[in-house]
């Protein structure tokens, strides 16, 4: 089965290779926007001379063996003396690329068939790179040509996947089941009422007076007053949300301790499988 599954992944490469292949040839006989005297140009510019070899012309070996083949050329250039030499001519790759409307992943297949007369075009029909969005956050970038496909994105997914994960390795996809919704929303509910608190609930043992003083930032003459009547002053504590056993007994009506403690765990179950979902 992994056999098979493999054999067509390489049929389907071969087959974008091919394609890539016709249009390197199209461009090359049809000398179309002098794509040709260019090359030949580019070639003697930088003296470059490719290797006799029979085999240039097939497609099938220049497929096998392209990755020993970009290797002979990058080993060319490795190879020259003048520093300056690599970079000069990379430049007029690239100033090549962008007059024939050449996505950037052309610029290795053009060396290629410089230097050692194969043609080895990309098996690829896009460009993925990283870039940073305008929050500074990390962002793999699909660059599209005129002729991209939703094919060649498919063809490319364990390139584009690999590399978010790379990027991002502790990061969960949403996960949904049949229940995420209405536990979500079932959630969503308890969480409104958690932090909706009445006065009487945010200030406990105050009365209505003492709260209304507490609320205009008075607790000063709270305490002053509660001296004069010689009433036990207490810390002011003020509480901003309602535990899950508190939620429980608002939203079930149950009263016994039981009951109470085991929708108290539902709640914080509930809460650790939407974290988890995320």
């Amino acid at each position: 089965m992994a056999k098979n599954k493999e054999i067509k992944k390489k049929l389907r490469l071969f087959k974008i290779f091919r394609e890539r292949a016709y249009i390197f040839l199209q461009f090359m006989t049809t000398n179309k926007d002098g794509f040709g005297d260019q090359l030949r140009e580019l070639a003697a510019r930088f003296d470059l001379q490719p290797e006799e070899d029979k085999r240039t012309a097939d497609l099938a070996y220049a497929f096998s063996n392209r990755v020993e083949i970009y290797h002979r050329a990058l080993k060319v250039i490795d190879g020259w003396s003048q520093r300056y030499r690599d970079a000069l001519f990379f430049d007029y790759i690239d100033k090549f690329l962008l007059k024939h409307n050449l996505g950037k992943e052309w610029d290795l297949a053009i060396t290629t068939y410089l230097i050692t007369g194969f043609i080895c075009p990309p098996i690829f029909n896009l460009q993925i790179e990283e870039a940073e969005d305008e929050f500074k956050k990390k962002r793999v970038v699909l660059l599209l040509n005129p002729d991209t496909t939703i094919e060649d994105i498919k063809n490319q997914w364990d390139v584009i996947s690999k590399r978010q994960k790379e990027l991002w390795p502790d990061f969960k996809k949403a996960s949904l089941r049949k229940t995420s919704f209405r536990n979500l929303l079932k959630y969503a509910q308890a969480e409104a009422k958690r932090y909706n608190l009445t006065d009487e609930e945010r200030w406990p043992g105050f009365d209505d007076y003492e709260r209304m003083m507490i609320k205009r930032g008075r607790y000063k003459e709270v305490v002053k007053l509660r001296r004069e009547g010689k009433i036990k002053v207490k810390p002011l504590k003020t509480k901003n949300k309602k535990t899950n056993a508190e939620l429980a007994r608002e939203i079930t009506q149950i009263r016994d301790k039981k009951g109470l403690k085991r929708e108290a765990n539902k709640l914080s179950q509930l809460k650790r499988r939407i974290a988890q979902s995320i």
